[in-house]
């Protein structure tokens, strides 16, 4: 499969040639439809060595949406269905991870990677593994390319919002910065 990694810092990313993976145990193999290229992947590949616990090479990409593929033995997964991956991805087994709020993984500062992308092999690939299925969120006909970005930009968005919503009340104002509008949402906004 084709994939486009970082070779070691100071280097620019590479497109190379790897084995497909196979899942085994719980993991599941999604076939990449849509990456985004965040901000944080342009920090991941500007960086100096020695400032991210990163170990290179790896694939870069942790905006992903896909299909289903493959999956090992303990994954209880649906093969075709589409998916976005949820990247932060911690230890697995802490507290915290098994309550599936891996961004705030006890073991976080042991890890030598933070996710798919950031440190460990990410979606700009022909395919992603995903070590299990709480990391992937069916999205139906959503269109792969606007839901992608769903799974960092959009949920930092979602997560700034819901740590205020209780103080909120029904005459509130509250102020978004920085949108950006895909020309499919341009285009159904006019038609209304």
């Amino acid at each position: 499969m084709t994939a486009v990694r970082l070779p070691d810092w100071g280097r620019s990313p590479v497109v190379t040639e790897l084995a497909r993976p196979l899942p085994r145990d719980g993991q599941v193999l999604v076939r990449v439809e849509a990456v985004g290229l965040c901000r944080s992947d342009l920090h991941v590949i500007d960086a100096d060595r020695g400032t991210m616990p990163f170990r290179p090479p790896f694939t870069l990409g942790h905006e992903v949406a896909g299909r289903i593929t493959a999956h090992g033995p303990a994954a209880a997964v649906t093969v075709g269905r589409r998916v976005v991956i949820h990247g932060p991805w911690g230890c697995g087994s802490c507290l915290r991870c098994t309550q599936g709020r891996d961004n705030y993984c006890d073991r976080r500062a042991e890890l030598s990677w933070a996710g798919m992308g950031l440190g460990l092999d990410g979606g700009m690939a022909e395919y992603v593994l995903v070590p299990s299925a709480r990391h992937l969120v069916p999205i139906g006909d959503l269109d792969a390319g606007e839901a992608a970005p769903l799974t960092d930009a959009g949920l930092t968005s979602y997560h700034a919002v819901a740590g205020i919503r209780p103080r909120l009340g029904a005459d509130s104002t509250v102020a978004v910065i920085g949108v950006a509008v895909s020309d499919t949402w341009r285009s159904r906004c006019s038609a209304h």
